[in-house]
């Protein structure tokens, strides 16, 4: 049953029936000595954050064969005062039980029995070439008998004892996160790193069977040979699509578990990583409409956003796929993961671009140093832990709390009214997974062409079209052509490149689409076969010969191809009458505007791409702004009826060691600050400047 006063809707958690804009910090009261939680909490507090997020480390807690949640045998064990405190200090939390937390502990957080080597009723999980899968010590299979048995009894100790005595209001739990990043931290793994353990390989047999599939030929373990055939593709396809449905089963039944106690349920999902094949991997896995009661949520781990493109687009990637919010984000770790994470310009800028791109929440991770761990949770990593969290683990504040200050007044003056205002998007790429499971194995050209056909376009293709909208300052959606009607409203227009094959229901829907008023701009070609790759199937190219009230072009060539002009896209798009509503001064300027729906306010984030300190001049329908940063630094701004309201701006790049005096021009009037700086300023109230030290 639902909680009454609690509920997660289109991304957004509500409480009472209010939108909360999900400002969170991990801290992992399981590292810390007991003493310091409080002082720790305060000072996150004093920084605007009011929700708490932690993992429940089931290593942690299990003693000599039994859970010590009290602290009978460790203080930092007492993770029932910890929920105390929360509450008493007014306090929000969400719970990551796991089982697999990952969180940089010895065996990602679980008990060492659970080692396939050292206990037999322990199902080992293996990649494509038999081996175990590892974190530090071989990983259960996660539909092993044994171990979701094992599972289900760590889940009913936690409902019991920390959840459902501790639920909001009575006590401060107000969500629930399922798994991580995935299983094992794998979601955006290849296709042949997991699973082909038995438990596995007997459930894709019979996902295979209910699809259908007359030939069954087993799991592939490589790519196709060159002469494969259609019904060797088709067996390739099916094991990229059937691990989508793997994690789908995992987190409904996990998130199944948690979700009867009345909670939302979180994922976190992790972006895809930086190989080419990378984004077809995780498209064709990462299937949010699949998940029963779980909720969309992701985590950033994956390099240096304002520096790296292929990162900044790879994170795009993350965020569109679907809405919610971001569970990690990295304010903590520079030794571990990149040295540059030191400095407070990376988070800073990349929390700005997970806002803009549409999430309602971020997480600091993690919020607070710790360095009071016993060498049963963590034998790998130094302390403290992290190196350079916001709050040290002396409990100092340090550089970025003062910006993380900053960002929580805004947001807790207008996160609220963020979350109900709108980026105008009205283009969105359709994914189609099937096609991201076969060109996330890398099939030579010429396998194709042997065949008669194109190879299909997925990763590669929506790359293109995010640095094509990009370039042009268009924002944009996505959806999932295969999980449901498409809604005209909500996506005008439509564009994917086409492919030889397509299951005839998403083809009638993609027809029902058009024919109810929506515009479908189809690169390439238009399906010949259904979803086995070799039946006849035209229902969508022979239906469009009436498209009703809708539309739908045949874009000439490839305008997502790597030779194609990015302007030959973005001019079809005018064409049709979705020119872009931000016009910027050049590429290097990054803007989203968002507009509230009832009111004159609108909220714009600028992010400079730039090399050099300068203005970065936005222009929109009815409204101009120009702000002054240093590079790859970013401002958000509030307007009404637009004149300027508020304006956060970062006027220092201390990891390029570039400079600016922040300013902002809008509507005839300038406004500056007194020197180089940070700046939070708010009309008629509030002027914040944290000086360059």
């Amino acid at each position: 049953m639902a909680h009454s006063r609690l509920s997660f809707h289109q991304g957004v958690l509500t409480i009472d029936g209010a939108p909360i804009f999900q400002l969170t910090a991990d801290y992992p009261y399981y590292r810390d000595h007991a003493a310091q939680w409080r002082p720790k909490l305060q000072a996150l507090k004093d920084l605007g954050i009011r929700i708490i997020t932690f993992y429940t480390p089931w290593r942690h807690h299990e003693v000599d064969g039994r859970l010590d949640f009290t602290g009978e045998t460790a203080p930092n064990r007492n993770v029932i005062g910890f929920l105390n405190l929360l509450h008493e200090m007014g306090l929000m939390a969400v719970l990551k039980p796991g089982p697999f937390i990952h969180a940089e502990l010895d065996f990602g957080g679980l008990p060492d029995r659970f080692d396939p080597r050292e206990n037999p009723r322990v199902e080992a999980m293996l990649d494509n070439e038999g081996q175990y899968r590892l974190w530090h010590r071989p990983l259960p299979a996660p539909f092993g008998t044994y171990f979701r048995q094992q599972v289900e009894a760590w889940y009913a100790a936690v409902i019991t004892t920390l959840i459902t005595p501790f639920t909001w209001p009575k006590g401060p739990i107000v969500a629930l996160q399922a798994l991580n990043e995935g299983i094992y931290s794998d979601a955006n793994r290849a296709f042949t790193a997991y699973d082909y353990a038995p438990s596995s390989l007997e459930r894709f047999a019979a996902w295979q069977r209910a699809e259908g599939r007359t030939c069954v030929a087993g799991a592939p373990r490589q790519g196709p040979t060159p002469t494969a055939g259609r019904a060797d593709l088709v067996g390739h396809m099916d094991w990229a699509l059937y691990l989508g449905d793997y994690l789908a089963d995992a987190l409904g039944w996990s998130g199944g578990l948690l979700a009867a106690t009345g909670l939302p349920v979180l994922s976190n999902l992790h972006p895809p990583e930086g190989d080419p094949l990378a984004t077809d991997w995780w498209l064709a896995k990462v299937v949010p409409e699949a998940w029963g009661p779980v909720q969309y949520g992701f985590t950033n781990w994956i390099g240096c956003v304002s520096h790296d493109e292929s990162a900044f687009y790879r994170y795009l990637v993350l965020v569109k796929r679907a809405t919610g919010p971001n569970l990690e984000e990295n304010w903590g770790f520079s030794e571990l993961y990149d040295s540059r994470y030191r400095f407070t310009v990376i988070p800073y800028f990349q929390t700005l671009l997970c806002m803009a791109a549409g999430a309602t929440g971020f997480n600091v991770y993690t919020g607070a140093g710790t360095d009071g761990w016993d060498e049963t949770l963590d034998t790998h990593h130094d302390r403290p832990y992290p190196d350079t969290a916001p709050i040290g683990a002396d409990g100092t504040p340090h550089a970025k709390a003062h910006t993380l200050k900053l960002l929580g007044d805004y947001l807790g003056r207008w996160g609220s009214e963020w979350l109900a205002c709108r980026s105008e998007q009205p283009v969105s790429w359709g994914i189609y997974p099937p096609y991201a499971a076969l060109a996330g194995w890398n099939i030579p050209p010429e396998q194709w062409q042997a065949g008669g056909v194109e190879p299909p376009v997925a990763g590669e293709g929506l790359n293109a079209f995010m640095r094509i909208m990009r370039a042009a300052n268009h924002d944009f959606g996505m959806v999932n052509l295969a999980a449901g009607p498409i809604d005209p409203e909500k996506h005008p227009a439509l564009t994917l490149v086409g492919g030889f094959f397509m299951d005839g229901a998403t083809q009638q829907r993609l027809l029902d689409y058009v024919r109810a008023g929506g515009t479908l701009l189809l690169a390439r070609e238009l399906p010949r076969f259904d979803g086995d790759l070799t039946t006849p199937c035209t229902i969508l190219a022979d239906g469009l010969k009436n498209p009703g009230t809708g539309r739908f072009t045949l874009l000439p060539g490839n305008p997502f191809a790597e030779e194609a002009s990015a302007t030959d896209f973005v001019r079809a798009l005018a064409d049709h009458g979705f020119a872009p509503s931000v016009r910027a001064d050049g590429s290097r300027t990054q803007a989203w505007l968002r507009r509230h729906p009832a009111t004159g306010v609108e909220h714009l984030v600028i992010l400079s791409l730039a090399e050099e300190p300068g203005d970065h001049v936005v222009q929109w329908e009815g409204g101009s702004v120009a702000v002054t940063l240093p590079r790859r630094s970013g401002a958000m701004l509030r307007l009404e009826n637009g004149r300027l309201s508020a304006a956060l701006v970062k006027g220092v790049n201390d990891c390029d060691r570039q400079f600016a005096v922040p300013a902002v021009r809008c509507a005839g009037e300038s406004f500056q600050a007194e020197g180089v700086g940070d700046w939070l300023w708010i009309r008629g109230d509030t002027e914040v400047f944290q000086a360059w030290r």
